[in-house]
Parts: C-alpha cells; structure tokens; sequence
C-alpha cells in the first residue's frame, strides 16, 4: 500500500506558541515573569442518585470546578509575599505563619495565556476550519478569573538546575476572548 505523502496535515500546537501571565485585579503584574507551563482541568463532579430498590447509581451532573496548575523558574525571594499577600515582609516584617497571627483573605488573581498558532505553510482554510485549528489571532486568548492559589510549592536541587515553583488553585471563570 502507498504511503501518503500529502503534506496537508496539521501539526500540534508547541509549547513555542504558548504565552502565560499572571497579574492581580488592581492592576499589578507582581508575578513579574512568564510562566513556563499551565494546564487547566474543568472538572464535572459527579453526584450519584439511586432510585429506591436499586444498587446501581444513576451519574448527575454536579458542581463545576476549573483547576488549574502553572510552573516557572523562582525570580525573587517575595515569592509567597506576591503569591498569598498575607506577610509583611515589604514592611519589613518578619515572615512567619502562626497560629497567633490573623491571616488575611488569599490574594485573587487573572491568569491569561495565549495561543498564538500561525497557519502551516501547506495547511489550506478548509482542512484547518473542518480540524477546528484557529487560525484567527483574536479568538486563541484565555483568561481565567479570580484565580485562587490553593497550593505553592517550590523545590531545589544543588547545581545547575533552577528552583522551580509551582502554582494550583481553582478559578471562578474561564473566557475564551
């Protein structure tokens, strides 16, 4: 059988085509930096139902819940003065979590990312429309809404590797602009 050479595919989406910032509601961008990775899950949590007489549920569609999770490179020490908001250190207190102290409201944040995918050199409108590849540079930004940190982590090795940090939390929206 003849291998088909058409060079009218498509190719995946790359990491390259992909932009991540972060920045809070009154306008700062104090997570200065681009993100190096981001996934979102739109979670439907299933509620189960039985029906009297019976051991086998019926699956309801429940509570909707965005997820998201993004990692980068550690840029300063104010890491999680930026991420949570609740230490003092810009006042020159000293950072601590305690039980004595009252720990304000988490910060909320936009997170948006862009698509940037240029149309392939060999790809005509029709393959790309019939595919649902976009191709329109207004339709391919995201941006989700008062994001919450739920979980910052950060790890170091010794040696060359970078200190990673890693953000999860859930958001209460998510536009396709």
């Amino acid at each position: 059988m003849p291998v088909n050479l058409s060079s009218n595919t498509l190719d995946p989406i790359q990491g390259f085509d992909v932009e991540v910032t972060v920045s809070t509601f009154d306008g700062k961008s104090i997570l200065a930096g681009r993100f190096t990775s981001i996934l979102v899950r739109m979670v439907n949590v299933t509620e189960t139902y039985l029906e009297l007489n019976q051991r086998v549920p019926r699956h309801l569609d429940g509570e909707i819940n965005i997820v998201w999770q993004m990692e980068r490179g550690q840029l300063n020490m104010k890491v999680l003065e930026d991420t949570f908001g609740f230490f003092g250190a810009s006042s020159g207190q000293q950072m601590m979590i305690s039980r004595i102290d009252k720990i304000k409201r988490a910060r909320r944040f936009a997170i948006q990312f862009r698509v940037d995918v240029q149309p392939g050199q060999f790809v005509d409108a029709e393959t790309a429309r019939l595919s649902g590849q976009i191709f329109d540079p207004e339709r391919t930004t995201y941006l989700l809404q008062q994001c919450k940190v739920d979980t910052f982590s950060f790890g170091a090795t010794s040696g060359r590797n970078i200190v990673a940090n890693q953000w999860q939390g859930t958001a209460e929206s998510m536009i396709l602009l």
